[in-house]
């Protein structure tokens, strides 16, 4: 039987599909691998250090923790705290910096797998505090006769120490320079005159990570020291580290970029104070890899089992406005308690304008849920039918809620949905019915902070309640008159102000002050997707034909679903 490597010796075969999948965490959180993982490209930074005030160092940089293969056996939940970077001093401020807090990597709900130290404070020549601090890299030493801190990370226990990254700051000397914070690949600058010594530098994960994390894929550089005398201060390099401060009170160094774990610059002479240090970042890869030699037959035997990488494209920057189906109304019961509730209106997520937009890999189905069924002509005490569901990648807007029936029966309340549907009217004498809740399920990551409102109950024998918008209750029935529909959500996504999602008015009975749909789109849901037209791979296509693509303002495109299709790149 043939080798699966081809018959070579000595060589091992693996695969690993984990459709690239970028799992950042900022602050705290957890990730759970995908089916195909065997391998992740781990990295933890700890928080920055800050700059020195007044003849300050450079801040420490955050300590770094990367391994290229992690293994995994099987589907694996972690979690991970990213640490804060250390505060400024502000300005005007003779004292030293603060260190950054540590991050770490964990099993979830077990040990602690990678700790990466939190970058070193920088010393500062007010109060007598010259040196810098230890820490993951160490911080700068202030003007005056200093060390500087020494570097943490590559000394700690286990894999924390033998994959990690941190070098120590720079020293100084009389008369009154400023020394650099270390970096993750080299030591802070030492000075031994009236310099500002530079930052050390970060280390370049641009080709494993990519350049969408970090400081375009660079982490951890330390701070330059503050300027003193000299007409020029410390710089830093790539990796979320900044320059010294300018000389001056009310002068500070520029805050180090966040989650990168950079160190902030130190404060300038004349009291000049120090930004904060750069918050940590934990970063997981998980590649599509297949290294070795592979025969044919057991590279066909991989794909049929699923196991082979598929190399898929990724897209990332798309806003979206995923609106669901609006439910459909009840129908009225006998004369004298005919009012039938209003449907509620098809829940909206929206990431536009200013929210967080989405990163897709691979095709994408498009789902957009249809218009819930009213009750039939004719019919009577008969509640209607929920919106369906619209969805896109990890975003579902849940359909509208149904409309009560009016008259007797179990019917009468509103269905819950993306909106609530309205209650219908009730039997004299039988009370009132309630209106359906809305933002069913519960949603997050979103601009707006529900999908959508409740609606309301009936009023009587007569005035049933109406159904829930995107941005409103349904309006309260009185007596024979139904409630108006909850208010829709205006949105300009398109280009053009248009609001969608209102609610639908209920029903009444012996008088003609009906309720009234607010304004809205009804009906079917519909996902429109918008953006940079740069960043669209090559032979992006949608479908069917019923969908379309246009040119957007500001250089975007756009896209309309209103029938459910397939978004591929």
């Amino acid at each position: 039987m043939a080798n699966s490597n081809g018959g070579i010796v000595g060589v091992t075969n693996n695969t690993s599909f984990g459709k690239n999948t970028v799992n950042t965490i900022t602050s705290t959180g957890s990730f759970t691998t995908q089916p195909g993982t065997r391998t992740m490209r781990t990295l933890v930074v700890g928080g920055g250090g800050s700059g020195g005030g007044d003849y300050g160092g450079g801040g420490g940089a955050g300590g770094v923790v990367y391994n290229s293969d992690y293994p995994i056996i099987e589907v694996s939940s972690f979690s991970a705290s990213a640490g804060a970077g250390g505060a400024g001093t502000g300005s005007p401020s003779p004292g030293r910096g603060a260190v950054g807090t540590d991050s770490t990597f964990s099993i979830c709900g077990g040990a602690v797998i990678y700790t990466a130290k939190g970058g070193g404070y920088a010393g500062s020549a007010g109060g007598g505090m010259p040196p810098g601090g230890p820490g993951g890299s160490g911080g700068g030493a202030g003007e005056g006769c200093g060390a500087g801190g020494t570097a943490t990370q590559p000394t700690q226990a286990g894999a924390s120490g033998t994959l990690g990254f941190g070098f120590a700051g720079g020293a100084h000397s009389p008369p009154s320079g400023t020394a650099g914070g270390g970096g993750a690949t080299s030591v802070g600058e030492t000075i031994s005159g009236v310099d500002s010594g530079d930052g050390g530098t970060g280390k370049d994960l641009s080709a494993d990570l990519g350049t969408g994390v970090g400081d375009s894929g660079w982490f951890a550089s330390g701070g330059g020291g503050g300027q003193t005398t000299a007409p020029t201060t410390g710089t830093a390099s790539c990796g979320g580290g900044t320059a010294g401060g300018a000389p001056g009170s009310g002068n500070v160094s520029a805050n180090a970029a966040a989650n990168t774990g950079g160190g902030s610059g130190g404060g300038g002479c004349g009291h000049g104070g120090s930004g904060n240090g750069g918050s940590g970042v934990i970063v997981v890869k998980e590649p599509n890899i297949a290294s070795g030699v592979w025969s044919l037959q057991s590279q066909m035997e991989a794909k049929k089992a699923g196991t082979w990488p598929q190399f898929l494209a990724s897209m990332s920057g798309i806003d979206y406005l995923v609106i669901a189906g609006g439910g459909g109304g009840g129908s009225g019961g006998a004369p004298g308690s005919i009012g039938g509730g209003g449907g509620g209106g098809g829940g909206l997520r929206t990431s536009f304008p200013g929210g967080t937009s989405l990163s897709i890999v691979g095709p994408q189905v498009v789902t957009i849920g249809g218009a819930g069924a009213g009750a039939p002509v004719g019919s009577r005490s008969t509640k209607g039918s929920n919106g369906g569901d619209s969805i896109f990648a990890t975003k579902t807007s849940a359909g509208g809620g149904f409309g009560g029936a009016g008259g007797p029966g179990p019917q009468n309340n509103g269905g819950p949905g993306g909106s609530g549907g309205g209650g219908g009217a009730l039997t004299p004498g039988c009370g009132a019915s309630s209106g359906g809740t809305g933002n069913v399920p519960p949603i997050s990551g979103d601009v707006n902070p529900v999908q959508g409102f409740a609606g309301s109950g009936s009023v009587g024998p007569d005035a049933a309640g109406a159904g829930g918008g995107a941005s409103a209750v349904g309006g309260t029935a009185s007596f024979n008159c139904g409630g108006d529909g909850g208010a829709g959500l205006g949105n300009s996504i398109s280009g053009a102000a248009v609001t969608y999602g209102g609610g639908g008015g209920g029903g009444s009975c012996n008088n003609p002050l009906y309720g009234t749909g607010n304004a809205g789109n009804g009906g079917s849901g519909v996902i429109l997707l918008r953006f940079p037209t740069a960043c669209a791979p090559a032979g992006l296509a949608i479908s069917p034909g019923a969908n379309s693509l246009a040119p957007a303002p500001c250089s975007t495109t756009i896209a309309t679903f209103t029938v459910s299709g397939e978004f591929v790149i």
